[in-house]
């Protein structure tokens, strides 16, 4: 799908972009185009009542016409006009809550997508690809809002012209009727070149959208350095939990100079660039829109001459034909500006309409009390997308029921690679993983992933309540989430967790929040992993924030947190793996060596006592 904003397009493309988000729009709020129609409908009508008014106010006072009666027809439009007033801001608020609602969704319609699709391609190289272009499509605009704002202009435009036309029909039939060709010609002159003049300023304008394109998307450095701006601006100078560092390490002073220094530069680089064809479009515009005021009460002018035409309809003509012809050309600007903001969001629908690319298996998983699963990697190898190597080559592996298991091996050596597979998050490039003898493939994805609790090397905690960072729902059991922080090792009562479980995890949401230190931040994310209650329990590095105490702590009493589970466990310090039975060495994506502790350490060209007597020798005296 093409959606280089800087290539030229048909009008036929233009339209079917607009219908391609129009319609996500109204799968959003039903309802919502048809109640902005009938808004501009009435607003239309609104001012061209006060513009007939005016006209027959004037016609009766040159007729002679008493005040009575000039009165009565007043009141007759002022309650007219302040019905449809008392519509038009009914209407006017449901619009705006609609639109607000169109807003939300339409974001969480993308967030939606980014959760919902596979893991694989949320973390690949396509999709990063697709979200930049859509964070750079999106750079100059108000997002989904320019394109409802614009569609309102639109109608709008619809209905004066329409508007315009029914008023002038007298005057219109009576230069057709008289064959006044005089009349036609100046008509059809100001079209013509009101068609002329705006087609030029559609013209500097898209060469304008085009500079503006090209200066955010090209060349890359001048991207980058944009967006680097903005990110340190919003991300490190403003971010409370950097404020140590910036002040430790004087780095404001740099990230002033990438903020406001370079934002300055680059702000006084683009106004020399952009700022004359700015000036020269809306020029253009500005005097586009004084021709079509003075062309509407000239030809009017004109054409009445000396044709005994009371003093208000002339008036009542001349505004009607300057709303006709100022019409024509806001519908082609806004249509012009409807068109850029439609095509401006195809990169968004590109990744809403993004498919899958792993199995989707339908078959639930056994549901079994007694835990009696039993996974097994088959001859698995696996290549993350865009890789040129394999970060795991011929691996098989049999994970028996209730074994503790621990899993060792240099950096990008392919373990976490192991439990990303494992969760069902990638799919192997070639074999298979077998659950109870089936395909994992085969299985519903969210239910085989109830499995699995896992504490990734990177895990999250949110900056919500302690209690709901635990369960991840807002209604949970208090007492299996203390029972879960206190196998962890977290003692709710003191002073940092003074609220108990309603205690706010940082100073985000609420000034009240605590901040945790790393190994309190892990215990937290051990305790959220038990409180699922998975069969399967996998920690990728479960102990690397905390301390030696702690750590031992942890360890001493594994079997009791962890109970009947079965439990993997990825770990850089191999004292920790003395109490598993079951020990696996990675090397390249390999599984090179599996036993116990003493039996890896009696291979002594082994890997295991080659890592082993690496950091032992630290641990020594």
């Amino acid at each position: 799908m093409n959606t280089d904003l800087t290539s030229k397009i048909s009008f036929r493309q233009k339209c079917k972009n607009i219908k391609r988000v129009f319609d996500y729009v109204n799968k959003m709020e039903k309802g919502y185009f048809a109640l902005v129609a009938v808004m501009q409908l009435i607003n239309a009508t609104i001012s061209f009542m006060a513009l007939i008014l005016s006209a027959t106010v004037l016609n009766m006072i040159s007729e002679g016409k008493s005040d009575k009666e000039i009165i009565s027809i007043s009141f007759i439009f002022l309650v007219s006009y302040l019905v449809l007033n008392i519509v038009s801001a009914y209407c006017g608020k449901h619009v705006e809550v609609k639109r607000e609602a169109i807003d939300v969704k339409w974001e969480y319609m993308i967030t939606n997508k980014m959760m919902e699709m596979d893991y694989s391609l949320a973390e690949g190289p396509l999709v990063r690809e697709m979200r930049d272009r859509m964070q750079k499509d999106l750079n100059w605009g108000a997002g989904i809002n320019s394109v409802l704002w614009q569609y309102g202009g639109m109608m709008s435009d619809i209905f004066y012209i329409i508007g315009a036309v029914i008023i002038n029909i007298p005057i219109l039939y009576s230069i057709i009727s008289s064959k006044n060709i005089v009349g036609i010609i100046m008509i059809l002159v100001v079209y013509v070149v009101s068609i002329l003049l705006v087609k030029v300023q559609i013209k500097k304008l898209e060469r304008y959208q085009s500079r503006l394109l090209n200066d955010s998307l090209e060349p890359e450095e001048r991207t980058k350095k944009y967006e680097l701006t903005w990110g340190m601006a919003t991300e490190e100078v403003y971010e409370y939990k950097n404020g140590k560092d910036v002040r430790i390490y004087d780095g404001y002073e740099l990230f002033e100079d990438y903020t406001y220094g370079r934002m300055e530069r680059y702000a006084r680089e683009y106004t020399h660039r952009t700022g004359k064809m700015a000036a020269e479009a809306e020029s253009m515009a500005d005097g586009i829109k004084g021709f079509m005021y003075a062309s509407g009460y000239f030809v009017v002018g004109f054409i009445t001459l000396g044709g005994n035409i009371p003093v208000g309809s002339l008036v009542q003509y001349a505004g009607a034909m300057q709303n006709m012809f100022s019409g024509i050309v806001n519908l082609a600007w806004n249509f012009w500006e409807l068109a850029i903001s439609a095509r401006k969001h195809l990169s968004t629908l590109e990744l809403i309409e993004l498919k899958d690319e792993m199995y989707k298996g339908k078959l639930p998983v056994e549901k079994r009390s007694d835990n009696e699963y039993e996974i097994e990697f088959e001859h698995v190898y696996f290549k993350y997308p865009g890789a040129t190597e394999y970060a795991l080559q011929d691996f098989s592996l049999k994970i028996r029921i209730g074994e503790k298991m621990a899993v060792v091996g240099m950096n990008g050596s392919g373990k976490t690679t192991m439990i990303k597979l494992l969760c069902k998050l990638y799919e192997p490039t070639k074999g298979r993983i077998l659950l109870n003898g089936v395909d994992i493939k085969k299985f519903d994805a969210d239910e085989y992933r109830k499995l699995f609790s896992v504490v990734f090397q990177d895990f999250k905690l949110f900056a919500l309540e302690l209690g709901e960072n635990i369960a991840g729902s807002e209604d949970y059991s208090q007492e299996k989430v203390n029972e879960c922080l206190e196998k962890a090792g977290i003692v709710i009562g003191e002073d940092k967790f003074g609220n108990g479980l309603n205690t706010y995890l940082y100073k985000n949401y609420d000034d009240s929040g605590v901040e945790i230190s790393g190994g309190e931040a892990q215990k937290i994310a051990i305790a959220r992993a038990l409180y699922k209650e998975a069969p399967f329990i996998l920690l990728d590095e479960p102990t690397a924030s905390l301390d030696p105490l702690a750590e031992n702590e942890i360890y001493s009493k594994f079997d009791s947190i962890v109970g009947t589970k079965t439990a993997i466990y990825i770990s850089h310090r191999l004292s920790s793996c003395k109490f598993c039975n079951d020990i696996v060495v990675f090397d390249n994506g390999r599984l090179i060596q599996r036993g116990s502790h003493e039996e890896l350490l009696k291979d002594i060209h082994g890997k295991y006592y080659e890592m082993w007597n690496a950091q032992a020798k630290y641990y020594q005296t």
